[in-house]
């Protein structure tokens, strides 16, 4: 059919040339084992570095929360670092490395390999070389460099947490002696038992006052009720014994509201009042009546003097009582803070003394004693594959020709 391609005859030209095609083949297989016998070769050395947790995690007190390295974090970026230029230049400087002459940065670069190995804390440092002895100097001396480089960069403890909290506990013991000699100096000059001492008895004089006040204004509520009911009496009449009786407690009553200190009298020791008559009555307890308005008059003059002065030193005692608890909270500040650092100034200290790096060389690159490459069975396998793929092209152009020609 038109446009169909019949591969038979390619595969029957193949098949007729099967000894041709496996001759060249195992003559190309045999030629490139023969020039991987005048490569020169190339030695390989590997060195490990390890990253290890810190074996103690202190936390005296976590108000104050220091925060390690993440060991996922740097095990991603030790390959980038173990690559970068200044450690390629002290590794080119180096003294771990005695013999051979230094190899340049871009030498270094196609030399060293790093491979991230399947436990998540190991890296595999690689030199090539084809000197086994400068290839094994120079993975150790690069995992060394790198080891150095990675602690310096990535510690979690160590002298700069201990230099940190060294430097803020001295300052923290500083504003601890100023807050505690404020507070001494202010409570040497306190004067919030004097100002109490003085509103108590300001207090006690208002309540005195307030009391007197109150029976006065009874008292007037009294004097007031019998002057009304004396209105509808006559005037020359003769005073009913009740009404006597009655002008004769108002009359003790006004009495005792004068006194500091009430007098107790008994009703039937008093005398009757001297008004025998209406008028008489009524005159007396107008007077009373002016004379218990006078008296509340200067009740309400006195309260009012009293009353800023009390709220003036309510308003000093309340200023006092501020600054002394500002200063207070002050010191208690500066004491937890003192008490805080000093507690990780010590977990610092004891976790310097424990600690022997996050990263560490985990095993030294011997000195290889064969070479890695080049692989002559890879090699061999290589050129017979590609001797096979020339000649089966080439046996199959001929016959595309071939049938060209013959169409």
């Amino acid at each position: 059919m038109d446009g169909e391609i019949n591969l038979r005859p390619y595969l029957d030209a193949l098949w007729s040339k099967a000894p041709l095609i496996i001759i060249v083949t195992l003559i190309a297989a045999f030629a490139g084992f023969v020039i991987s016998n005048f490569l020169a070769p190339n030695y390989k050395a590997s060195a490990l570095v390890a990253l290890r947790q810190p074996r103690y995690n202190l936390d005296f007190d976590s108000r104050i929360q220091v925060e390690g390295e993440d060991i996922k974090s740097v095990y991603d970026a030790l390959p980038i670092l173990a690559t970068s230029d200044e450690l390629f230049a002290q590794l080119t400087q180096s003294d771990l490395i005695t013999i051979g002459p230094p190899l340049s940065s871009e030498d270094l670069r196609n030399a060293l390999t790093t491979e991230q190995m399947a436990k998540p804390t190991l890296i595999k440092f690689s030199a090539t070389h084809g000197d086994p002895q400068y290839a094994a100097e120079l993975a150790n001396a690069w995992a060394i460099l790198l080891v150095e480089r990675a602690n310096a960069v990535y510690a979690g403890q160590g002298s700069g947490q201990v230099e940190f909290f060294s430097n803020q506990l001295q300052t923290a013991e500083q504003e601890l002696a100023a807050a505690q000699a404020e507070l001494s100096i202010f409570a040497a000059a306190n004067e919030k038992e004097i100002l109490s001492n003085r509103l108590e008895a300001l207090l006690t004089s208002q309540f005195a006052l307030l009391e007197k006040q109150g029976l006065l204004t009874l008292l007037k509520q009294d004097v007031d009720s019998l002057l009304n009911q004396l209105e509808t009496a006559p005037t020359n009449s003769v005073l009913g014994q009740g009404d006597q009786l009655a002008a004769l407690l108002i009359q003790i009553r006004a009495f005792n509201s004068q006194s500091e200190i009430p007098l107790q009298m008994q009703i039937g020791n008093v005398e009757p009042s001297a008004a025998s008559t209406t008028a008489e009555q009524r005159l007396y307890l107008t007077n009373l009546q002016d004379t218990l308005n006078q008296q509340a008059s200067a009740i309400d003059i006195e309260l009012n003097i009293l009353t800023p002065q009390i709220l003036l030193l309510q308003k000093d005692i309340q200023e006092n009582l501020t600054i002394e608890t500002e200063l207070i909270d002050a010191a208690e500040l500066a004491r937890e803070t003192h008490t805080i650092l000093a507690r990780k100034m010590e977990e610092s200290n004891i976790a310097k003394g424990n600690e022997s790096g996050l990263v560490q060389l985990a095993s030294r690159a011997s000195v290889p004693t064969s070479p890695a490459s080049p692989n002559k069975l890879i090699n061999a396998i290589a050129a017979g594959l590609l001797g096979f793929i020339i000649v089966s092209a080439v046996v199959i152009v001929w016959q595309w020709r071939k049938g060209a020609v013959t169409a």
